[in-house]
């Protein structure tokens, strides 16, 4: 039996034809779910709404108004930690720079230099550790095994996302409580 259309008549409370009030009224002879859902629509427009408790909108600005002010003296300290962090380190950097300069321009050179092809010479042999190692498990570890591996790895992901979500939606809707 088609629901799709009289469940969102019943849902989308707009008006409706002649015509399919008449579907309507027939379908709802017959099927339990849609007389169910239309149950759960009366009793839920018969029900006033609850009203707020005195003050509640100036208790809820003062608390919003706080919790904005909390996070803008938080940020102002986080970016104030940040900017010394890095001017302190700029500092040690640049005094390092200056004094291997002051005393020989060449030793600065050679010491960049060499910083250079070591960064280079360890990026080219962990990577070839790296390909090895993939070749390797990729010969002994069915692809099966990989994909229930990666669908696993997307599952943890998905639950870690949604926890972290209703953990944040729970907190903010405390936090307003």
């Amino acid at each position: 039996m088609n629901h799709r259309p009289f469940e969102d008549w019943l849902l989308e409370n707009q008006p409706l034809t002649l015509e399919q009030k008449q579907e309507l009224k027939n379908h709802l002879k017959t099927c339990n779910s849609c007389t169910a859902l239309t149950e759960v629509d009366l009793a839920l427009k018969s029900n006033r709404m609850a009203a707020p408790t005195a003050g509640f909108t100036d208790r809820l600005t003062v608390r919003l108004a706080a919790e904005r002010k909390l996070r803008h003296t938080r940020q102002m300290w986080g970016v104030a930690l940040l900017g010394l962090i890095v001017l302190v380190s700029m500092g040690a950097i640049i005094f390092e720079i200056y004094s291997t300069w002051e005393n020989s321009p060449v030793q600065l050179l050679v010491t960049g230099m060499s910083w250079l092809v070591t960064l280079v010479s360890s990026i080219r042999t962990y990577g070839g550790i790296g390909l090895v190692l993939l070749k390797v498990t990729a010969r002994i570890i069915p692809i099966s095994l990989w994909l229930v591996m990666a669908g696993g790895g997307f599952l943890l992901v998905f639950v870690w996302v949604t926890s972290l979500w209703k953990l944040s939606y729970a907190t903010s809707a405390r936090r307003l409580a």
